[in-house]
């Protein structure tokens, strides 16, 4: 009899490390691919159309936006600001397109590639290439929310004055 209790623990215990160890099956991430993809592409339109809260809508209320060349803008009003004052005073023609999407449980980032061309107040358009980066986290909600994003120009900066 107590050899059957001892197999039977030995084999309770076997099958609870078992359970521990086993790895969850990976979880279907398409679909939060493909709602990152459209939040891109609503902030595309948003630049695209000049409709500012539309272009800020992606953010997260303490979301960080670092434009090339420019001091990081913190927080969703300082952000909607610097796009008043600065990026919705170009006209772009612009178009983003994700090279990368990962999703890894609440968070997500997406890389993609920008064309297009820009027009500035008093210049002729100017075409351009850049890469970027966004940074999202699900809310709690269960949407998807921009916490960071940042871009570069593909062209090499001009050289410094002497």
């Amino acid at each position: 009899m107590r050899v059957v209790q001892t197999v039977l623990i030995a084999c309770a215990v076997l099958m609870v490390a078992a359970a521990c160890t086993a790895s969850a099956p990976p979880a279907d991430t398409a679909a939060d691919a493909d709602a990152i993809r459209q939040i891109i592409a609503e902030y595309q339109a948003g630049l695209n159309t000049g409709d500012l809260e539309r272009s800020v809508a992606m953010y997260a209320t303490d979301a960080v936006f670092m434009p090339s060349e420019s001091p990081p803008q913190a927080g969703l009003a300082t952000i909607r600001d610097y796009y008043r004052d600065t990026t919705l005073a170009t006209s772009f023609e612009v178009e983003f397109v994700p090279t990368d999407v990962q999703v890894s449980g609440d968070v997500a980032w997406a890389t993609v590639a920008i064309r297009g061309r820009q027009t500035r107040p008093g210049r002729t358009a100017s075409p351009f290439t850049s890469k970027g980066l966004f940074i999202l986290r699900r809310a709690p909600s269960g949407t998807w929310e921009g916490i960071r994003y940042m871009f570069s120009p593909n062209a090499p900066l001009p050289a410094a004055a002497p």
